[in-house]
This record gives C-alpha cells, structure tokens and sequence, in this order.
C-alpha cells in the first residue's frame, strides 16, 4: 500500500465515523489513528479497478462496536489508462429499467491513470446513502435518498467481494438492496445488474456503481 492510498483510506474510515455523529472536527483526529489498522487487498497487477478494502482486525471490531458491520462499504481504485473521471452512482428499477437516481463523481483536467483514491458508502438509518469519494487530496460526497416506507418483509443485499479490474468507459456493480413484501426472494448477485429482468416481482431495487469515464 502506498503511503498516499493509506491516508485516503484512513480520511475514508473516518468520514464514514464522522458521519455517523455530524461532529466534522473529529475527523483529523481521527485519521492518525485509523491509518494504523488499515490494511487493503492486493490487486493482481498495477492494472485499473475497484476492490474492497480489507481492515485488520482491529479495523473491523471497531466497525462492529459502532454496529456499521454490513452496512458500511470502502473501496479502493486505481484508474485506468484513458479515464478522465471516476463517478460513483446510484441506480433504482423503475418500470423494468435503471434509473439513475444519486450520486456524483470527480474529473481530472489531465491524465488520471493510475491515480488512486478510496469510494465508500454507507447506510443511513432513514434507508438513504451517504456516499464519499477521496483521490490525489480531492474529495467530494454526496447522498441518495431514502427508498419507499413500505412494509418490506423480506431483503436482501450485496457488496463486492474482490477486486475488478476495468478499463475507461468502465462501469462496475459495488452494491445492491432489493426488498421485498412477499414471503420468499430467491439468490441475487452484483452481475445481475446486466440483466434487470432478473429482479421481476421485487418491490425495490437498488444498485450502486463506480464508473472510469471516457473522455
């Protein structure tokens, strides 16, 4: 891990706290500390992609004892030859088809490849999404909504699990939610956003993506 990327992740963990108490003067103080216990999945090659971030041990009890495990998500990326932009979006089924509904990104006025920086997202307790993008000391975050209050009986959810390499022009699947007020809801997976067929009968759907954007 380079001594760049571990501060972006450190400055990640700690927004994502920080958030959680509204209290934006903790976050310095708490960056120094974070660094220390943050550790990230080593990618196969210097290639361009997203992958998520694995803490140590003491990372991941510290998200246990502030009850975020499962709900919280950091990436890291590299960019890839070509990307002029990174974007991190959200999308909802609506009428059988994505609608993109949150989010935002970050350009770059020259060449982006193999900058790096860290993505992360967490759930809020209303339902909605505080998102956060960190790169190169640029950082940006924005939030999603909350889905409907329905009285969904069933849920389920996911979050990338390994890293994915990409190219610019590239838009890879991080996340997803679907609910439910059936009784039973079959398997879904991050590569069923390719086919949004699959998700027929289900109340709400939602997915989050990180995009490399084209020139």
């Amino acid at each position: 891990m380079t001594p760049c990327l571990k501060r972006s992740l450190a400055a990640a963990l700690a927004l994502l706290l920080v958030s959680l108490s509204g209290c934006a003067s903790a976050s310095s103080r708490l960056q120094q500390t974070l660094s220390d216990i943050l550790q990230v999945r080593e990618a196969a090659s210097d290639e361009g992609g997203v992958g998520p971030v694995a803490l140590s041990d003491e990372g991941e009890a510290l998200l246990r004892a502030l009850g975020l495990e499962g709900d919280a998500l950091i990436l890291s990326f590299r960019m890839p030859e070509g990307a002029a932009g990174l974007s991190l979006n959200v999308y909802r089924l609506e009428d059988g088809a994505w609608t993109l509904c949150d989010g935002g990104g970050l350009t770059w006025d020259g060449d982006a490849a193999q900058a790096e920086g860290t993505a992360s997202l967490r759930v809020r307790e209303d339902g909605g999404l505080a998102l956060h993008l960190r790169v190169d000391g640029a950082s940006a975050s924005y939030s999603a909504q909350a889905g409907p209050e329905d009285a969904f009986t069933s849920s389920t959810h996911g979050f990338l699990q390994e890293f994915a390499p990409a190219q610019a022009g590239d838009e890879i699947p991080v996340a997803f939610w679907v609910r439910d007020a059936g009784t039973a809801m079959r398997s879904y997976a991050l590569d069923d956003f390719a086919d949004p067929a699959a998700f027929d009968g289900m109340d709400f759907v939602q997915f989050a993506t990180v995009a490399f954007e084209a020139p």
